[in-house]
């Protein structure tokens, strides 16, 4: 939803004759859709390889931020430290949803305690429960860029923990790439190399 309209309106510009169409979905329903072949690419985060995917390309990095409500306690501060987590309730994703299996094998890899306190099944869901005041989240910085600008909700990070992901296109190997799907993945990966460059 927050980085890819960018590289197709690119896309687009570049090859204004191929059809291409976007179905945005957790990682768990676009990995199924891979397998059943009724896409040519996913994009997913965090993603680990099944028996017959292939990844084209994994240049895109993401960090998930913690975003609170504007009045909350931690709201003008840029850092907590991560046991201050353990009995603040955090909204989560869905199961299948990448943002929460990145977050939930980050924190538990850093010892970090937490409990989920609602279940949401989209970031805008989770940016609206925050601002409402029923818990902190983790979410993708690209996706409360406009809140946190405005004000509406505040971003911090855990003391000594990065949470990052990568962006990886998969597709299934049974399936033979159109050339269309080709010209998009080096669409992505040029603009992955072009954003390492400037980072």
């Amino acid at each position: 939803i927050y980085v890819l309209p960018a590289v197709i309106g690119e896309f687009r510009r570049r090859h204004p004759g191929i059809d291409l169409r976007l179905r945005i979905a957790n990682s768990r329903v676009i990995e199924e859709a891979i397998r059943a072949h009724e896409v040519d690419l996913g994009v997913v985060g965090g993603h680990g390889l099944a028996a017959g995917e292939e990844c084209l390309a994994a240049g895109l990095v993401d960090e998930l931020v913690l975003i609170v409500a504007p009045r909350h306690r931690w709201a003008r501060r840029h850092e907590i430290a991560p046991a201050d987590l353990t009995d603040e309730p955090l909204l989560v994703r869905e199961e299948g949803s990448a943002t929460r299996r990145v977050t939930e094998r980050a924190l538990e890899e850093a010892g970090v305690g937490w409990r989920a306190s609602m279940e949401l099944n989209h970031t805008e869901a989770i940016k609206q429960g925050v601002m409402a005041g029923l818990g902190v989240a983790f979410v993708s910085v690209h996706a409360v860029r406009g809140e946190v600008a405005s004000r509406r909700l505040a971003a911090l990070r855990l003391r000594g923990l990065r949470i990052q992901r990568h962006f990886h296109v998969i597709h299934s190997e049974a399936r033979t790439l159109s050339v269309g799907a080709r010209a998009f993945v080096a669409t992505l990966s040029q603009r992955a190399e072009r954003r390492r460059g400037r980072g």
